[in-house]
């Protein structure tokens, strides 16, 4: 992805202006790069307010502490993400923090 953001074959700028869905298509062609790469790239390099990633232990983790789940099912995930959109970013911050915490 670096060598490729230097040479301008990929260009932040363009990612910007698309969904989350084809920046992920975009970057999840390159390899060694998921789902979960994506989403922390689109959080920390693109900046986007409204991610929480389900692949990442550490959200789901403080997700389970902050509401007392011995379990997390993909369901529960969705509907928890969608009460905290459009501030997914910031709840996946407090998340991992909560993850952090003993």
């Amino acid at each position: 992805i670096a060598k490729n953001l230097r040479s301008g074959i990929l260009d932040f700028q363009d990612l910007v202006l698309k969904d989350d869905k084809e920046v992920e298509e975009i970057l999840c062609q390159y390899p060694g790069v998921g789902k979960w790469s994506a989403e922390m790239i689109m959080i920390f390099g693109l900046k986007r307010k409204d991610i929480i990633s389900f692949g990442d232990f550490g959200v789901r983790s403080g997700i389970k502490k902050v509401y007392n789940l011995d379990s997390l099912s993909k369901k529960e995930f969705k509907e928890i993400k969608s009460r905290l959109s459009p501030y997914g970013t910031i709840a996946s911050l407090y998340f991992w923090q909560a993850h952090m915490k003993e």
